[in-house]
């Protein structure tokens, strides 16, 4: 579980710096841990912890891609 613990540190450390393909990694790698430890009994689960975190993050922004011309 410390491993686990570790990887969430860094998913946040890449959600922080905006590299979300880093984090999309990162968020697999939980995802993989947590499929492993089925059963096991933890109240907060780094899996978890991490999709709270997603909630957090700022909507990104867009940029209007059609220019209406009239």
């Amino acid at each position: 579980m410390i491993l686990a613990r570790e990887i969430l540190h860094l998913f946040k450390r890449a959600c922080s710096d905006g590299d979300m393909e880093v984090a999309e990694k990162l968020l697999q790698t939980l995802e993989l841990i947590d499929a492993r430890e089925t059963g096991a009994a933890v109240s907060h689960k780094p899996l978890s912890e991490a999709y709270l975190a997603i909630g957090k993050l700022p909507a990104p922004r867009r940029e209007c891609q059609h220019v209406i011309k009239i």
